[in-house]
Order: structure tokens, then sequence, then C-alpha cells
């Protein structure tokens, strides 16, 4: 099967599972379909944490001890609520330990574009394949944060 087959295909079963092909964040202007789960309907993910999840003191101390910040920032959107924050494995999970904190949005975006990656094969290299991984989870959120800045760029001049 090719990416944008397969791609396609997890893109009809979560319009299926949030019953909706037009999905839209009442909170904030989030549409993008990977950023919705039947959990968080009809709030983007994001949203969706900061409804459901108070932001009482003890639970923020905890947060912020596994994210290793006091500060933490969503390295792609510069999302800066706590409760939003997650460590998200560049090379994926099963390649290497390297994290970077990212919003539950941009997460489940670039854990999706994960899933297009090749799979690796049994007799490569190990530090070849996790180099690889890593590359390539690199360029999915580099990609993310390049079409970011190109749509700011056209509001700046009122084109978007």
């Amino acid at each position: 099967m090719d990416t944008d087959f397969r791609r396609e295909r997890r893109k009809q079963r979560r319009y299926e599972q949030i019953d909706t092909d037009k999905p839209r964040c009442p909170d904030c202007p989030e549409t993008d379909w990977r950023c919705f789960t039947a959990t968080s309907m009809p709030r983007c993910a994001n949203c969706a944490i900061k409804a459901r999840r108070p932001g009482n003191n003890a639970a923020k101390s905890r947060c912020l001890r596994e994210l290793g910040s006091d500060n933490p920032c969503c390295a792609m959107c510069g999302e800066s609520d706590w409760r939003c924050i997650e460590l998200h494995h560049i090379a994926g999970r099963r390649h290497d330990r390297l994290t970077v904190l990212i919003c539950a949005n941009d997460h489940l975006r670039v854990s999706d574009d994960q899933k297009d990656h090749p799979s690796m094969s049994l007799d490569i290299d190990p530090f070849i394949a996790r180099l690889s991984s890593f590359l390539r989870g690199l360029a999915d959120a580099l990609f993310a944060i390049a079409e970011r800045l190109i749509k700011f760029a056209d509001e700046l001049l009122g084109h978007g």
C-alpha cells in the first residue's frame, strides 16, 4: 500500500470515529482531522484537555517534573498551557529515547506522520535505523513548522 492511500484510510477511519468529516473546534480555530479523537469531540485535543483537566498545584507540579521544565512550551506552535504539553519521541519510541515537548494537537499530527515512515529491515545496522528514524521525525516536525510559517506570512498580507 502506498503512503497516500494509508493516510487516506486513517483519515476516513478518524472521520468515522469522530462522526464528522469537517471537524472544527468550538474553542479555537483548529480543523485538522488528526487533532480530534472520539473522546475529545467536539473539541481538539488541546482544548479538550484544558476543559477536563483542572489546574491544581499538585497536578501541575507532578506534570512539570515529568516534563522536566518549569515553563513548558510546544516546540512547534508555542502553546504554553502546561496541561497540553506532552513528550514526543522524535524518532519514535522504539528507536530512540530522545524527546521534545509538544502540545497534544501537534503530538497527534507528528505521531500520525510517523505511521508513514518506512519499516526497517531486520538486518539493518541499529545505529543507521535510529538515525534514519530521527531524521524523518525531525523532518516531519520541520515541515509542519514551515507550513505554519507560510500560513502566518499569508495572514500578515491578508491572504489567509
